[in-house]
């Protein structure tokens, strides 16, 4: 019979054994080769943030027309005085409209510019302080409860303040605190 062209090239002595070529073992990279190959990755993962930040702040900012403003004073008109004078109506306690058991306390401040402002704050401090009560008073607790429900009060006691003082005096009305229980 004939024999395969395989066994045909192998001497008679080794037929049993394989002549097939032992893979070449691979050394072990050096400490230096590890670090080289993970060395792009590392700087790539350094450099995203930076970039991304000036990306976003010098291309797809201006491209987009959002620009970040800086917020500058207005620059004081002639004869007005503009340093800016805070009156504290101290802390106001009233119940809420419509709960038994609601109570609103809030310290509201009242940001005007010159010495008129103080003036008029200082003689109607008392009328400011049951305009503020009354219109706190007035408030339900789902009131109070809805989105931007603070804006709408300070709008009101603004208007409010101005209308008692007789003249729009009240620039800025903030609450320092603001607590329902």
């Amino acid at each position: 019979m004939a024999t395969n062209r395989m066994e045909s090239t192998q001497p008679a002595g080794n037929a049993e054994k394989s002549t097939a070529p032992a893979a070449p073992a691979r050394p072990e990279p050096a400490p230096a080769g590890r670090l080289a190959a993970w060395l792009p990755l590392i700087l790539a993962l350094m450099a995203m943030p930076p970039i991304a930040y000036y990306t976003t702040t010098w291309l797809i900012l201006p491209k987009v027309g959002f620009l970040p403003q800086v917020a500058t004073p207005n620059p004081p008109l002639p004869g007005v005085p503009s340093q800016k004078v805070e009156a504290v109506l101290k802390k106001i306690l009233v119940n809420v409209a419509g709960a038994t058991q609601r109570f609103l306390l809030a310290e509201i401040v009242v940001a005007g510019t010159g010495e008129e402002f103080r003036k008029a704050i200082d003689t109607q401090r008392s009328r400011l302080i049951d305009l503020a009560s009354s219109t706190l008073a007035a408030k339900t607790l789902s009131d109070l409860e809805k989105p931007g429900a603070r804006n709408q009060l300070r709008s009101e006691l603004s208007a409010g303040f101005n209308q008692c003082l007789g003249r729009n005096l009240v620039e800025e009305v903030f609450f320092t605190e603001f607590a329902i229980q």
